[in-house]
């Protein structure tokens, strides 16, 4: 039988002190900054501020100006809108008022007559109640053909009988007895005697004496003139007036002159 084997004996184990833990460096301490002085407060340049002052006005000034005239041209394009609009109004009434007939208000022959016929001379005769008046700057000569039955007178640019040019214009005024002939029967016979049946007759009343006008509108005669002939009826007398020239188209253009001067005659009895 083994022998058991003896213990070793147990060497006492030292304590180990614990390791020293290495101890942090001390930093130094940084010394504390001195305080620093304030700084001075800047003075602005008093020449920059107005420059960018002035600057700032310009620039407003640029954008009123651009403002304003933008809304100056706007203004004005409505103004010119609104204009023609009007100027197409205008025209569209201007176009009906030349469509619709207008009704003018008669003039009163008698009323311009007397206003044209203002400034004529006079001529009355008693003898056979008659008057009227004439232009004397158309009719300067006047000439006594026959001073009773009949009463015959002419007026003239020259002298009785004398050549006329087409421009120039005669009257005759006759008062002749007729104390039975109509106005229809005196109109024919004179027509177709006098005239040569070249006239055209029509009926007139003149200040309330009836009458005719016959115009002669081609050449009769001896002369071969053109004449206006008005026969009125008063009493027992045969009052004639007749214009006439060797011109168509002078006798024509004084048919208006020849209207004033037959306006005038006024027959009392």
């Amino acid at each position: 039988m083994d022998q058991p084997t003896p213990a070793q004996p147990v060497e006492p184990v030292e304590p180990q002190a614990p390791a020293a833990t290495p101890e942090k460096p001390v930093e130094p301490t940084t010394p504390a900054q001195p305080a620093q002085p304030a700084q001075p407060t800047k003075k602005g340049n008093p020449m920059k501020k107005m420059m960018l002052a002035f600057l700032a006005i310009i620039i407003l000034g640029l954008v009123a100006g651009v403002s304003y005239y933008m809304g100056m041209q706007k203004g004005e394009s409505s103004q010119l809108q609104a204009l023609m609009e009007k100027t197409k109004e205008n025209l569209a009434k201007q176009a009906q008022l030349t469509n619709t007939p207008k009704i003018s208000p008669t003039p009163d022959p008698a009323s311009n007559a007397a206003t044209a016929t203002a400034s004529w001379s006079a001529y009355t005769n008693t003898q056979y109640s008659v008057s009227f008046k004439y232009p004397k700057d158309i009719f300067p000569v006047m000439t006594m053909v026959s001073v009773a039955n009949p009463l015959e007178i002419y007026f003239g640019s020259k002298a009785r009988f004398a050549p006329l040019a087409d421009n120039d214009l005669t009257l005759y005024v006759s008062v002749l007895p007729n104390p039975s002939k109509s106005l229809d029967v005196l109109m024919q016979e004179q027509i177709q005697t006098t005239g040569e049946g070249k006239g055209t007759g029509e009926k007139i009343t003149i200040n309330g004496t009836d009458g005719y006008t016959i115009t002669f509108d081609q050449p009769f005669g001896q002369t071969g003139g053109y004449a206006f002939q008005s026969v009125l009826l008063k009493g027992n007398n045969e009052y004639t007036i007749d214009m006439s020239s060797q011109n168509k188209d002078t006798l024509l253009k004084n048919k208006t002159l020849y209207t004033q001067l037959l306006s005038t005659f006024q027959l009392t009895k």
